[in-house]
């Protein structure tokens, strides 16, 4: 492991980084290291640019992911390479908003209706009328302080 790369990685456990955003950073900074067959350190703001234009026109990458390997080089010029660079000099792509499908009233009762576990439909129920997500629906338990209605 090179030093420069030891170093990102010490600059991100400083900061309490995330393994996954670790593993994404490096693998981001490798793959533009590669592409210009040269240590990131002797790579500036045109490089950056250009590698972007790479990545959209010929990889055809998505905007996030372009905006990671954006956050990447910023943060391994920014911070660990302490470049006066600042955050201006780093373009980021809009990302189109996607919005989610909602269901009709009709819909909903279809879709409740062929589940015909009356238990597994209540909890289905209780995760789309609450907004739940699953690890919240996995963790949720019946209140059993309730006492019963006469």
């Amino acid at each position: 492991m090179s030093p420069l790369r030891s170093r990102m990685i010490e600059d991100m456990r400083l900061r309490n980084f995330s393994p996954c955003t670790e593993r994404s950073y490096v693998h981001y900074v490798a793959d533009f290291s590669r592409h210009f067959n040269t240590s990131p350190e002797r790579l500036g703001l045109d490089d950056i640019r250009n590698y972007q234009l790479y990545l959209t026109e010929e990889r055809r990458l998505s905007a996030a992911s372009i905006n990671t390997f954006v956050a990447a080089v910023q943060f391994l010029y920014t911070v660990t390479l302490d470049m006066p660079w600042g955050n201006n000099r780093f373009v980021r792509m809009k990302v189109p908003e996607k919005l989610p499908v909602i269901l009709s009233q009709v819909e909903v009762t279809a879709l409740f209706s062929y589940i015909g576990i009356l238990k597994h439909r209540a909890v289905l129920m209780l995760c789309y009328g609450s907004g739940l997500r699953i690890s919240e629906a996995s963790r949720s338990k019946p209140n059993t302080s309730i006492p019963p209605a006469c």
